[in-house]
């Protein structure tokens, strides 16, 4: 098969919306950062609202997020985490998805609840 139509396959692939999820090392760095709900959760360090994305790993103000596995369909991040919530000993596992929405937006779905949309905060 020549390289031409092995590009022609992929790309339809693509066009039919059935390309399956690639795994990924880390986040981009485009989403590396602090993210809020508003200008109030960015400009309050312990806000609820408030969010810290690393490579690997998210901090929210009651819980921490080290990244498992993370990858990547159709511009949504999609890991699965060990979860240490703040107060309790347990060590969980859950789901999150996260999108680069409009520019300096970023969509959050933790597990199966309503996506929250998150603002930079520093840039």
């Amino acid at each position: 098969m020549t390289a031409m139509r092995v590009s022609a396959i992929v790309a339809a692939i693509f066009a039919a919306g059935i390309a399956s999820a690639t795994t990924v090392p880390a986040l981009p760095a485009s989403m590396i950062g602090t993210w809020g709900w508003d200008a109030d959760a960015c400009a309050m360090p312990n806000d609820d609202g408030r969010l810290i994305m690393r490579e690997r790993a998210l901090e929210f103000t009651a819980s921490s997020w080290q990244l498992e596995t993370i990858d990547v369909n159709e511009g949504v991040f999609h890991a699965t985490a060990t979860v240490h919530e703040e107060g309790d000993v347990d060590i969980s596992t859950h789901t999150i998805d996260l999108r680069l929405a409009l520019p300096g937006r970023l969509t959050v779905s933790k597990g199966t609840e309503s996506p929250h949309i998150y603002v930079r905060c520093d840039g």
